[in-house]
């Protein structure tokens, strides 16, 4: 991916296919699949540090950030003999220690679920919108994914955790709607302690075979997102071993202060950190937000396809995910952060609605996830004058803010039995048009057309043609035209 002239210079990168909070999404080979099976008693008895412990070189070169000095840890971009190859039967090349940085303690968690860390605040009402292109069959394809902070809990091994409502959009039509539950520990340590992501197919429900809850068939949670940083080191995110899940980072470079004295993470001991790693001050990291001069560069690798493919995530303080980029991936995909929005509490009450409906489908969908509690609503927000602070907060994390460049549409409910509303943004004032068309192309419906100033609407469709009538069950399209994108959604109506 490239940036900017004023941004670090990130290494020119493929995108993984995954979201920015969430798992690395792969497809293992059966013999990877049958080494996980095979460690499986060892991951239970000695921990992860027993399954991968790879000697670890550290090595001076060119940092692609800033032009400046990194820490380059030998078999992550190198995978080879230079590391000490994995336990036999692991089928996998050579990796990083991908240790837990911390033993599970429901007493490290006093306050679970205010999630403050500086480089991943997660509060509730927040919105980020990531937009990129995917290449299938060598053509450049939108993929958006949109990362939006639930006022709900629930509780995972004994723990309330925040729950996350993440959707993967492709050429306009939903693939995956993923719920997953991260909670803070007294450290600073963001934990991801559990995923439930429904596929998606035409708007159909495919099922949710990746699910996984810490504690649930040997699954494991762990760190995603340190607050004190150290360099150079791999931890543990989360296993999986029932759905061949198993994923590792590494904080691989930050913002370094400059003559000026402003470090990008002025308030960390730095204790593994090389100090010469950067010679100057670090340049900021550019998108459609804004300019970000204290940033974090995280690596992200699965051990179980080699530790070759690398899922580089940029992060900025206050903000969290700002740029998603990969190492040796064929689709060529890329993620930038394209808008940050607050709710407001109704358009917050609607969104903890359509999470608690896909939580309460999961039990019926998936058997891991039948064995988690309900999910619930989480405390009262704090006085709206707190709210005006967290919009500060977001606003402030940029030097120079940016208009937003991404427009989206929900649809809900949906499957449709009477009406669907549909919530949409026009980022841009412009000509703005909303039909709905057959499966045979023909519209059969118009919603909007007309000049429509920038901002969030949502209006509501009966399930009638333009003539009045009420339309057949089936599949039928929404597409909403502006002056800057074109975006589609299925609509099922099943009376």
């Amino acid at each position: 991916m490239k940036t900017a002239s004023s941004s670090p210079t990130v290494p020119e990168c493929e995108l993984a296919q995954a979201s920015p909070g969430g798992r690395l999404t792969r497809s293992p080979s059966a013999s990877a699949r049958g080494a996980l099976a095979g460690i499986l008693a060892l991951v239970l008895t000695v921990s992860v540090a027993g399954v991968v412990r790879a000697t670890q070189r550290v090595a001076d070169s060119q940092d692609p950030v800033g032009g400046a000095r990194r820490t380059r840890v030998i078999g992550v971009d190198s995978p080879g003999p230079r590391g000490r190859s994995a336990p036999p039967g692991l089928g996998v090349d050579p990796c990083p220690a991908c240790d837990p940085i911390d033993s599970l303690s429901t007493d490290n968690f006093s306050r679970p679920d205010r999630i403050d860390n500086k480089w991943y605040p997660v509060t509730p009402g927040d919105e980020l919108v990531y937009t990129g292109v995917m290449n299938r069959d060598g053509t450049p394809l939108p993929h958006n994914v949109i990362f939006t902070v639930t006022n709900l809990r629930k509780n995972i091994s004994g723990i309330p955790c925040v729950v996350i409502w993440d959707r993967d959009i492709n050429e306009g039509d939903l693939k995956e709607s993923e719920l997953a539950f991260f909670a803070q520990d007294d450290d600073g340590n963001v934990w991801n302690f559990g995923e439930y992501p429904e596929d998606y197919e035409q708007g159909i429900l495919l099922g949710a075979e990746n699910t996984w809850i810490n504690g649930v068939e040997n699954a494991q949670g762990s760190v995603i997102v340190q607050d004190h940083v150290r360099l150079g080191v791999g931890y543990l995110q989360a296993i999986a071993p029932e759905n061949d899940f198993w994923d590792c980072g590494m904080a691989f470079a930050k913002a370094k202060k400059g003559h000026d004295g402003d470090d990008g993470d002025d308030d960390d001991s730095g204790k593994g950190d090389d100090q010469d790693s950067v010679r100057a001050a670090s340049p900021p990291v550019c998108g459609p937000t804004g300019c970000y001069k204290k940033w974090l560069v995280v690596r992200e690798w699965a051990p179980l396809d080699g530790c070759g493919d690398i899922q580089i995530k940029t992060y900025a303080k206050h903000v969290g995910v700002v740029q998603v980029g990969a190492l040796n991936d064929p689709e060529g995909e890329t993620l930038v952060l394209s808008s940050i929005t607050h709710l407001s509490p109704e358009a917050l009450a609607e969104i903890d609605r359509q999470a608690l409906e896909q939580d309460a489908r999961g039990p019926t969908i998936n058997e891991i996830y039948a064995t988690t509690e309900p999910a619930y609503a989480g405390p009262p927000l704090r006085h709206k004058h707190h709210d005006d602070d967290d919009a500060a907060r977001i606003a402030n994390a940029a030097i120079t803010p940016a208009v937003p460049l991404h427009s989206f549409m929900r649809i809900g409910p949906n499957p449709v039995s009477t009406t669907a509303s549909i919530d949409y943004s026009v980022m841009q004032s412009g000509m703005v048009e909303l039909s709905i068309y057959d499966v045979s192309g023909r519209r059969i419906r118009s919603l909007v057309s007309g000049a429509t100033s920038a901002g969030t609407f949502r209006i509501d469709w009966d399930a009638r043609n333009d003539g009045g009538q009420g339309v057949a069950n089936g599949i039928y399209f929404a597409k909403l035209r502006t002056s800057t994108q074109t975006l589609g959604k299925t609509i099922v109506i099943a009376r």
